[in-house]
């Protein structure tokens, strides 16, 4: 069974319940769907009272760094990293290495690094850092999870990586995304459905006019100077970018510096906006 086939096997029910076919999550908004309580959680929270340790591989970045762990559940929850201004989740179900290969493109971090059993990020604003948690827990996806959004994104850790570039594959997941960031399904699953196609469009699929399109969907269904809403507009403004309209990237640019002020004014994005904008 070649690549293209095994995805659209581990895809065929999952795109049947975007299509409305008797997933809960789908037939009404408030509430969601619970999430199973063996779902991966933050095993540290500990509050910042001294700079964190410079890893290797990081961004150079004035000031703190906060890091984010991804640790194997073969690690040992024991022995995961914990320190002030650390936070890990501990893979149940997915790969670290795939997971944070798939975070640089939904979290923007100014670093990581790290091995098979093990993996870290580093962000250089909290409030990011805290976002990026939950958001590393919903990409640690169980198996007995039947949703539309659990399908698709076991498909796509299945092949997440740096050699990924089967454009037929890239299809499939972007259509079986597609309808959940169209969905009616609960506004989290809905921006990392809009993030993932768009990335898969841009990345894979080489159509960074498309993937800008899904960018500016993911950023109207988030809270305004939010870290998602921030993460959302600069994939915009890079894709517009990278697609040839500079006009629109320098004035979804523009809006990023004007609507965010110095709230994330050490992540890269908002840095990386501000040059667009020419500020």
């Amino acid at each position: 069974m070649d690549l293209r086939t095994l995805t659209r096997c581990v895809l065929s029910c999952g795109v049947l319940l975007a299509a409305g076919c008797g997933d809960p999550m789908l037939e009404d908004m408030t509430p969601p769907r619970p999430r199973p309580a063996h779902v991966a959680q933050p095993v540290t929270r500990t509050a910042p009272t001294q700079p964190a340790p410079t890893p290797p591989g990081h961004a150079d970045i004035e000031g703190d760094l906060y890091l984010l762990y991804l640790v194997a559940a073969a690690d040992g929850q024991a022995e995961a990293p914990r320190g002030p201004y650390m936070q890990t989740v501990q893979m149940e179900h997915a790969d670290p290495a795939r997971v944070a290969y798939l975070m640089a493109w939904l979290t923007d971090p100014a670093g990581s690094g790290g091995g098979a059993q093990r993996q870290f990020l580093v962000y250089a604003d909290p409030a990011v850092q805290e976002w990026a948690t939950r958001i590393a827990s919903m990409l640690d996806v169980p198996a007995d999870d039947d949703t539309a959004w659990a399908a698709a994104a076991r498909a796509l850790l299945k092949v997440a990586g740096p050699r990924f570039a089967d454009r037929g594959v890239a299809k499939d997941l972007v259509e079986a995304f597609e309808p959940i960031c169209q969905g009616r399904v609960d506004v989290q699953y809905r921006w990392l459905a809009c993030m993932l196609a768009g990335r898969l469009q841009e990345e894979i699929l080489a159509r960074p006019l498309t993937a800008a399109e899904q960018f500016q969907q993911a950023a109207a269904i988030s809270i305004s100077t939010s870290p998602a809403w921030l993460i959302a507009r600069h994939a915009q403004a890079k894709a517009l970018l990278a697609g040839g309209d500079r006009t629109a990237a320098r004035a979804v640019a523009r809006g990023i510096v004007e609507q965010t002020g110095t709230r994330f004014a050490r992540t890269r994005a908002y840095q990386d906006a501000r040059g667009m904008a020419g500020q």
